[in-house]
């Protein structure tokens, strides 16, 4: 039994994984750059999150 895939949604599964690898590519770049790199990174993007995720926000807002 094999799937056949139409090229129209490979094509829109490309683009999805393109643009979720863009908007990760500068928390890599500072991870793989910086001393403590993964702790900047991941709180960087918790920082840039935190409107979306308001359980998120009340705990940086406390540790901050």
């Amino acid at each position: 039994m094999t799937t056949r895939i139409s090229i129209p949604t490979l094509q829109a599964w490309a683009a999805a994984v393109f643009a979720t690898l863009k908007g990760l590519a500068p928390y890599a770049a500072i991870e793989l750059l910086l001393p403590g790199g993964s702790l900047v990174a991941l709180t960087l993007w918790f920082y840039r999150r935190r409107k979306k995720v308001p359980a998120l926000a009340r705990s940086l807002n406390a540790l901050l």
